[in-house]
């Protein structure tokens, strides 16, 4: 595993597999970033994204490439949080799980 600090578009590795997302950018730069894994992924039969709090969770929907999964976790027992921390979506393309 392997942590690439800086423009997430510029410097994705088109060799990975699993991109974890905390709420990093908004719809536009969101669209980008799916667009660039879509056509320079080169593993992509093995992608996943895993978006922790999803603010802009249309994105993934608005294109039939990828399959969206929400999921809602238990925070019982955890003080303060924002509603969208309770969800994350797993995202891969159709036809893979």
């Amino acid at each position: 595993m392997q942590v690439r600090p800086g423009d997430a578009i510029e410097n994705l590795p088109v060799e990975g597999t699993l991109f974890f997302l905390f709420n990093p950018f908004d719809a536009r730069v969101m669209r980008r970033f799916r667009d660039a894994l879509r056509h320079r992924a080169i593993n992509i039969d093995r992608l996943r994204v895993i978006y922790y709090a999803p603010t802009c969770i249309e994105v993934w929907n608005e294109d039939c490439f990828w399959r969206v999964e929400s999921f809602e976790l238990d925070l019982t027992g955890v003080r303060q949080y924002a509603p969208r921390h309770r969800t994350y979506a797993l995202i891969t393309p159709v036809g893979k799980s």
